[in-house]
């Protein structure tokens, strides 16, 4: 069993100064990974769950 409280997704992102578009149940934004450039939002957030991934470079993890 997970102890840990929920955390609001989009409460998180606004906490982090990190800006985003939303889209059905995922918000998009660029890839925070510093690993690359880049220039369109590659970056996959999911609302419910808070997993990401970057479709660029394959970053992914959980918030």
């Amino acid at each position: 069993m997970n102890d840990l409280p929920l955390v609001d997704v989009k409460t998180v992102l606004n906490m982090l100064n990190i800006r985003f578009k939303e889209k059905g149940d995922e918000f998009r934004s660029h890839c925070m990974s510093g690993t690359h450039e880049d220039n369109t939002p590659s970056w996959f957030i999911n609302k419910n769950s808070g997993m990401f991934q970057c479709f660029s470079c394959g970053h992914r993890g959980n918030l």
